[in-house]
């Protein structure tokens, strides 16, 4: 399959202004399993990251898990960045609060596509981070399983706004053999090289 990226974060000012901004990637898995993401890289500590061409870089991930190889591909130099694909389990993220509460949303179609629907929602207690009230966090997932993606989330938390992943134009066929591999022109780095 393949599809498209799209990112908001809404974040709602004192005044009352909202502030929305969008970025758009993609996403391919070919038949073996093979991999693509590409996705911008518009702003590092507040500072905006543009290539030559005023636009912001490109960042593209391909990982092939049957030669457990992953590739960086750095379109601004013309450098791939070839690796192993490590063996243990991915980082850890902070996890859930004891207290969450997690409930199903059932079944609904997206972008043509049946998805599964998951809420946790957790509470923020009144005074835990000098908060007068207590705050509710909330965390919406639909995953197809079909195409074993998670095709939209949504995260809701008061202190950073709202955060919406979503894959649009979904199309299930086999995406073109040539973006799973190194570009003609590209010069090929392994981590004994950098």
């Amino acid at each position: 399959f393949s599809a498209d990226i799209l990112i908001e974060d809404t974040r709602r000012l004192f005044d009352g202004t909202t502030v929305t901004k969008q970025s758009r990637g993609a996403v391919y898995r070919d038949g073996e399993g093979r991999t693509r993401r590409e996705q911008p890289l518009a702003m590092v500590g507040g500072v905006g990251i543009v290539g030559n061409d005023n636009k912001p870089q490109m960042l593209v991930f391909i990982n092939d898990f049957a030669t457990r190889t992953q590739i960086f591909l750095d379109a601004n130099n013309k450098i791939a960045r070839k690796d192993q694909i490590g063996g243990g389990p991915g980082p850890q993220g902070p996890g859930e609060p004891r207290d969450a509460k997690t409930e199903s949303l059932g079944t609904k179609v997206i972008d043509g596509v049946s998805v599964d629907g998951t809420r946790v929602t957790f509470e923020i207690p009144a005074g835990e981070i000098g908060n007068e009230k207590p705050m509710q966090v909330i965390s919406e997932r639909w995953f197809s399983t079909e195409l074993q993606v998670l095709v939209m989330s949504r995260h809701l938390d008061p202190l950073s706004g709202e955060h919406v992943f979503k894959l649009v134009n979904i199309k299930r066929a086999e995406p073109a053999a040539d973006l799973f591999s190194i570009p003609s022109g590209y010069k090929v780095e392994t981590p004994r090289e950098r």
